[in-house]
């Protein structure tokens, strides 16, 4: 019988600096960014689901 190991992959951090409800530039690129230098919640949400692992979102 073969070990059975658990696996942990880990995400990132992101800080939410506005309130304005735009989306991620890139999704899974690591970066929340709407484009203007921007982090959403829903662009944080949307990098967090791209990049897998398990994230922070701070506000």
């Amino acid at each position: 019988m073969t070990p059975s190991f658990l696996s942990f992959t880990f995400g990132q951090n992101f800080t939410v600096n506005t309130t304005n409800d735009i989306t991620d530039a890139i999704p899974g690129d690591g970066f929340c960014d709407d484009g203007s230098g921007n982090c959403s919640l829903r662009a944080a949400i949307q990098e967090s689901n791209a990049i897998g692992g398990y994230s922070n979102l701070a506000n």
